[in-house]
Order: C-alpha cells, then structure tokens, then sequence
C-alpha cells in the first residue's frame, strides 16, 4: 500500500530521518552546500515578498529554487527534504496558476517556517522527535493552505538531473545564472586547501625575511670592501716611492750615470720588476673598484627583485584573503531564522534590520564569531525587549527593533548589536556583583565599570535558566569568544533607551602587517592597525598625576606607559624622569581609548606570520604570538588590547618579581567518538561552553592520547559501541589508571535499558545520558560532576 504523498506520520517521518543519517558523508557534505545556496535565494525571494506580497517576479524565482531543492534532495536520497520541498512546491504552484493578487501574511510565515526547517534539515543539525513533530505540524498547515483535494505527486522529483557530481571530492563546479555566454563560473574548495596555502604563503614571507636579512649583510660586507680599498690606495703611492728609491737612488745623478752605461747591468731588471709592481698595485686597485661597483649593482638588482617578489607576495596574500572573504549575508538567515524563533516562543514582536550585509571578513572568522552574535541577540528579545503591554505603557511601538550593523575599517570590521529595550539595569548588577563577592557593598563605581561585570565568568542577572538565552552560558563565554580572535567587545546602555554592544574584530587572518621596536634589549613586534601615530616625546612634555604619566599632547593629554616596566623587563621605575633625551612613542589604540608608550627604539614595519605560542606558552601575559624574523630568532607579539586596558604584567620569573595569583585554565573535556558529526557537534558545544576539548575515534584512540596530554582532563564523554575497544573497556582502564579514579566519565549512547546502564556504573561511569540528550542540560551536569569532583579532592 502507497502512502498518501501529501501527508506525513510521525512515525514515517522519523524513519526517514534515521535513513538519511546514513547517507555518505562527503555527499551529504557537498548537498548541505548546496542546499544552502537554494536556500538563500529562497530567502532572498521571501524577504521581495515580504516588502510586496504582489511580486509575482519573486514567487517565480522562489519557486524555481524550491523545484531544484527538491531534485537535488532526490539525487542524494535525502526524501524528508523531498517531500517537504515538494509540498512547499504544491503551495507556490497554486498561488501561481490561482494568479493571487497577493501572497497572505499567514502563507509567507509557512513558507519561512517551511525554508528555516529545510535549513536545519540540510545542515543535519536537528533533534529527530523535534523535527518529526514540527514537519508533520507543517504539513497539516499546508493542508489548510492548498486543501486536502490537493492530488500532486512526489514521484516527478526522480525525473530531475541530479544536482551533485558523481565525485567523492568536496569539489563542485557551478554556473551563477543561465548556461548562456557570459555566467561567471564558481569552484568549491574545502576550506582546509586554503588553509594550507596560507600557511604555505606565511613561509614564503618568512623565506623572504630571511633572503631581506642575508642582502642586508651582502650590503655590509661591499661597504667593508670599499672602505678596505680605500685604505689600500691611501698606502699605495708611498709603497711605490719606497720601491723607486731602494732599486734607484734618491737623485738625477744615478740616472746620468745610467746614461753614460757606467751600471750594474741587473739594473735594468731591477726597474722591471718594481715598474711591474706599482703597475700590478694600480691595476689592482682600478680592479677593485670596478668590482666594488659590480657589486653594488648586483645588490641594487637583488634589492629591486626582493621588492617586486614583495609586491607579488602582498597581491597572491590579497587575493588568497579575498577567496577566504565572505559577507555577513552568509549569516544573515541564520540570524532572522532565531530572531523569528524566539519573539515567536516568548509572545514579543521583534524585527531584525541588519545594515551592512555586504560588508565580507574570513569565513573562519565569521565561524566563530556567528555564535556569539546570536548569544547576543537572544540575550536581547529574552532580557532586553520588554513585553508587549510595558512597551505600549512605555510610548514604544509595539514591535521592537534589533539592529546588527556592520562597518569596515580596512583590517577590521566593526559590528554594532543593539536594542531598543530597557537597557541594562545597573543597581541590579551591582547587587549581583555584592552577592558573588566580586565587589564590596561600599565600592563606588560608574556606569560603565558596572556594565563591564556582565562579562565577568558565572555572572548573570537572571533569575533562572531557559533555554532560550543564558541556558548556563554567560557573557563571558562572549567576551572569550571575541578575545580568541584579537578583537575587542564594550557595551553601552540607557535605561529604558536600550542596549548596544560593540564589538571590533579583524576581517583577516594569517599574514600581517607588525611594527618592530626593542626595548631593554629585546625585540618585540606589535600589530600595525593598533598604532595610531609615532611620535617623539619630550621629557618636559612629561608630566606626573599621582603614580600616573602623563604626556601632554597637541591633540590631547594622554596616559603614558614605558613598556620595559609595562613587561617587567626592568626593575627600576624611574625611566622616564631620569631621560634627558627625547624618546621614540607609540600611540596605542583601541576604540575610544588611547596610550602613549614609551620604547628603546622603533626598527620599522615588516610583514610577519603570526604564530601560536601553544599551550605551554599561551598563558604568558602580555603576549598575543610570536614571529620569526628573518635571521631565525623568534620576536614575541605583544598584545596590544592588554597595554591600552592598564593591565601589567611580569615576564621576569616569580623569584625575582612581585608574586601574582595564578590564571585559572579553562577545563578539558575529553569526547570519545566514533561518529565524527557526534565528536564535532560535542566539541563545538563544549568550546562554546568555554571548555578545550580532545577528541578521539574510539577507546584505543582516546588512550594513546590521554598518555601523550601534558594537562590531565577534567571530564570524560565516551561513547558505548566503538571499534577496537568499546565505552566499558575504555572505563575501566582509565580508572586503573593513577590520578583518574574521581574524574567524572559520561557515557553518552542511544542504548537505554536498564542492562546497559547497570554495567556502565559498574565498569565506573559517573553518569549515563542516553541520546538524543538535551544540550543545555548536559553542559549543566558535566559542570556539576567537575565541581564535585573538586570538592571530594579538596576535603
């Protein structure tokens, strides 16, 4: 028996769903690109109609993509898609051939409900029970819509031409618009291909360095010999003197007695031979010289060609950068499909205006910093947006605005989430603060001191968790996010106005632009885009307010930093009283707020490739990276954001400097998989969370790395069915283990009879969370287990 195509059981759909888990991989990869090509112009086409329900344009062009979802869908085997998009399909047709003067209100919110649970589909990012009961509540929706007569098929969708290329290559080759003369051609290439040619350009920068180094000492050396033939020809017209007169004599009168024959007849080969000499000392020199002159053109000619391989290295490093650039439209749907989700779950209009669409940084930037964005904007319709009758009470309009505008400053962008909500209540935040001891109850402070404790980890002013904003997750998981990519984050509040938070992050990664100095003998490199002038600072420009510097400034007074005692390079504090001579200053910063700083010596601009400090490393204050230049030695990168913010640091050793309180680390989790879409959806919510996180395939796995791990883990998330060594195996050797019998281990698996759970705790798990599992709420108990699992060490 045939089941009707225009309606979905639930039971169906979750077949289904469970079938397309299983597709290849690398073909569910190259249709999830493509899906969400389709799917934004199905977005595009429905952001028309919404400004003009009459674009009948629109509706076509939504249409058209709808039916080449569908067939791509069918190529790959995907037939929950299929069906959906087909039932779309059936709501487009009719309103076509029906001519409808306008699409409804209520027809365009099912189409977009329709488009954003496509989007979850084609990503793979759903909770099964979820979506099967949202699909089946759409299709009864549709009914509603088309009506139950409706009699179209799905069985046309295998007629269409497949739309992925028979290849197990991440690599897809599309036309943008018709196959006619003209269309620009696209090619896909997995990002890590890019990656490597970034990183493969950053060597050549460095090899080049290195070659700039090695002409700089050819230079050096021509100089030497110059200034060593110079000297040869200050002695030569003496040494040929000296010769003439001990073959000669001193006078006319040996020379008349040449004349008269009255000689030694060695005479004559005498004079040969110091002739030759003073001619051979004369060639010599005229030789010298001429070579000199070679030299300095053969150098002249490297340093024209080390500047032209320079100039090709900046443009393949533009257009590289450019390939990796991607507009903030990528997200946008993204966005306006949360921004709909939640005003729609919390009752409260909201409109998302984003400004600056088009405005592209690095996909790896935008990656990560899309979480954060959306944190935010939930942050807003959950905590800023007031309910609907205190708006009305308010004088506001009923829908509130929320507003994502971006701007490009050449390396960086700037984007601005703001709200017109109640703002950010500060006495409230200021109780928190008190009751979590982070200040005392007599501590004054202002405005914006108070709005930089909600960046503060653990701080929230909710009264309770939800899964719509918060969720466990707090603000500072923001402001780490943002920190990891070198950007910056500060908020602006009015209360009862609204709420903006401003962040500023680079559009690039990889090769870069730093500014070389040195101070208390050690070369230090800076990011250029952070220095706003150089200058020369005066010392009676130098003034002193209390234990602050201050440099007077024609344009302002600024405060005034040596970056020695910055860095705790040197002991003494007295730098810049004791000077009489004019120093070399940078002008740091970032935002509205600026720093003069104070150096040894500024050595010029380079191109660098920053690299990590890793991880035995990264905690060393003050520093951002490191560099090498070009004779091999490593110049650390200073972090700019720390000396414009004030916050010193010590790169001496604690013996030899004040003591400071350890940084807390972040906690390591370690995810044991043999599903990477599981291993990769875990890792991504525990590094949201503000977790590291190891991964590996299974048991064997996970051993060889826990053996070669300098950091021990914090907590465990293993799975039960594995290859080579499964979740119980693996449990109980880690607990054999010394220093592991406490460690909190979760076994996370879809098996949930009471014989599995039973042998998991009996082989030593902690917990057993049977898939599919709340997100939030796991987060939650690994928090909980870890913090137990302190405490028992401590007491």
């Amino acid at each position: 028996m045939t089941s009707n195509p225009n309606h979905f059981d639930i039971d169906e759909v979750k077949k289904q769903l469970s079938a397309s888990i299983s597709l290849p991989e690398e073909i569910v990869e190259i249709f999830s690109e493509e899906a969400n090509d389709h799917l934004q112009k199905i977005y595009d086409g429905m952001g028309l109609l919404k400004d003009n329900p009459c674009d009948m344009k629109a509706l076509g062009e939504v249409r058209r993509v709808s039916h080449t979802l569908k067939g791509a869908a069918g190529a790959v085997g995907h037939q929950v898609i299929t069906r959906l998009a087909h039932r779309m399909e059936d709501l487009l047709d009719q309103l076509a051939e029906n001519k409808c003067s306008e699409v409804s209100a209520n027809q365009l919110e099912l189409l977009l409900c329709t488009a954003d649970q496509l989007q979850e589909l084609s990503t793979g990012e759903f909770d099964s029970n979820h979506a099967a009961a949202q699909i089946v509540a759409l299709y009864h929706l549709f009914d509603e819509q088309i009506g139950a007569s409706s009699t179209t098929n799905v069985a046309d969708a295998a007629d269409l031409t497949p739309a992925i290329p028979e290849t197990n290559q991440q690599i897809a080759v599309q036309s943008n618009g018709s196959s006619a003369g003209g269309s620009q051609e696209y090619l896909r290439v997995p990002l890590d291909r890019l990656d490597r040619m970034g990183k493969l350009l950053g060597e050549m920068t460095v090899n080049r360095s290195e070659f700039e180094h090695r002409l700089q000492e050819f230079g050096a050396r021509i100089n030497d010999m110059q200034n060593a033939l110079e000297r040869m020809r200050s002695v030569t017209p003496l040494a040929v003197e000296s010769v003439g007169q001990n073959y000669w004599g001193s006078g006319p009168a040996d020379v008349t007695r040449s004349n008269k024959g009255d000689f030694d007849p060695l005479a004559i080969e005498r004079f040969s031979e110091s002739y030759l000499f003073s001619q051979q000392l004369s060639e010599a020199d005229s030789d010298a010289e001429m070579m000199a002159g070679e030299f300095n053109k053969i150098k002249q000619d490297f340093a024209g060609l080390l500047r032209r391989q320079q100039q090709l290295n900046r443009e393949t490093q533009t257009c590289l950068m450019k390939v990796r650039l991607v507009p903030l439209a990528a997200i946008a749907n993204r966005l306006e499909r949360t921004v709909r989700t939640v005003s729609k779950k919390l009752q409260r209009p909201v409109e998302l205006n984003i400004v600056g669409k088009e405005i592209e940084v690095d996909k790896t930037v935008l990656d990560q910093i899309a979480d954060p964005i959306l944190h935010l904007i939930r942050n807003a319709i959950d905590h800023g947006v007031e309910a609907t009758d205190v708006r009305l009470a308010a004088g506001k309009p009923e829908t509130a605005q929320i507003r994502l505008q971006a701007v490009n400053h050449g390396t960086q962008v700037t984007l601005k989430i703001s709200d017109d909500g109640a703002g950010l209540n500060t006495e409230k935040i200021k109780q928190k603060a008190i009751g979590l001891g982070m200040i005392q109850a007599d501590t004054s402070m202002s405005d914006d001191e108070l709005h930089a404790l909600i960046f503060r980890p653990g701080f929230s002013t909710a009264s309770e968790l939800t899964d719509v904003s918060g969720r466990g997750i707090g603000m500072d998981v923001v402001s780490d996010a943002v920190a990891r990519l070198k950007g910056i984050i500060r908020v602006d509040s009015e209360r009862g106005v609204g709420t903006t938070f401003t962040l500023q992050i680079p559009t690039v990664v990889g090769v870069s632009r730093a500014l070389f100095l040195e101070s208390a003998g050690q070369q230090f490199a800076i990011p250029i885009q952070s220095v706003r002038k150089i200058a020369r600072l005066q010392p009676v420009d130098v003034e002193t307010d209390g234990d602050t510097k201050i440099a007077k400034q024609t344009d302002g007074d600024l405060r005034l930093v040596d970056l020695s005692n910055h860095l705790g390079l040197r002991r003494i504090n007295g730098r810049l009283d004791s000077s009489e001579k004019p120093m070399p200053m940078l002008i740091l910063g970032s935002g509205d707020d600026s720093v003069g700083v104070t150096v040894d010596a500024i050595l010029g601009c380079r191109d660098i490739v920053v690299k990590g400090l890793g991880n035995h490393l990264k905690q060393i204050p003050g520093l951002s990276g490191a560099t090498i230049a070009g004779d091999g030695s490593v110049v650390p990168i200073l972090d700019s954001e720390e000396i414009v913010s004030g916050k010193s640091c010590n790169m001496l050793p604690e013996d030899l400097g004040e003591s400071r309180p350890a940084r807390s680390r972040k906690k390591l989790a370690m995810v044991v998989d043999d599903s990477l879409s599981v291993r990769r959806v875990n890792e991504s919510l525990l590094k949201f969370a503000g977790w590291d996180v190891v991964t590996a395939t299974d048991g064997v796995d996970a051993l060889a790395k826990l053996a070669e791990l300098e950091t021990a883990p914090d907590a465990f998330m293993c799975d039960l069915e594995m290859p080579r060594m499964d979740g119980y195996e693996f449990i109980r050797q880690v607990r054999e283990q010394a220093g592991f019998q406490t460690t909190p281990i979760v076994m996370v698996t879809s098996r949930s009879s009471e014989k599995h759970r039973h042998k998991a705790f009996e082989a030593g798990a902690t917990e057993f969370v049977v898939k599919p599992y709340d997100r939030d709420s796991l987060l939650q108990l690994l928090s909980e287990l870890v913090l137990a699992a302190e405490e028992s060490v401590c007491t």
